[in-house]
């Protein structure tokens, strides 16, 4: 996932919070990685997308409160986790 992608989902269409969108997307991927419990995420994998962007959009939208998800998203991620985590499991045996 790119930047370009992150600001379409967002309807961004001006370049000022290019680096704060990146630093986000960087967190965002490393938060998920974490939590799966792999070396790697598969970014082609649409829930990984979904949940890629809908933390960012969280965290960009409320950067008051930045690094913990909202309520509103907070069931989202933790649902597409634990699959994404059962199948990290999954392939480990």
């Amino acid at each position: 996932m790119d930047l370009n992608t992150v600001k379409e989902y967002l309807k961004i269409d001006f370049d000022d919070d290019n680096d704060v969108l990146e630093m986000l997307l960087g967190a965002a991927r490393r938060y998920v990685t974490d939590a799966v419990g792999g070396d790697t995420l598969d970014e082609s994998d649409e829930r990984v997308k979904i949940v890629l962007l809908a933390l960012v959009s969280d965290w960009y939208e409320h950067r008051e409160y930045m690094g913990k998800a909202s309520e509103k998203v907070r069931y989202t991620v933790r649902s597409i986790i634990l699959q994404l985590q059962c199948e990290v499991t999954e392939n480990e045996t």
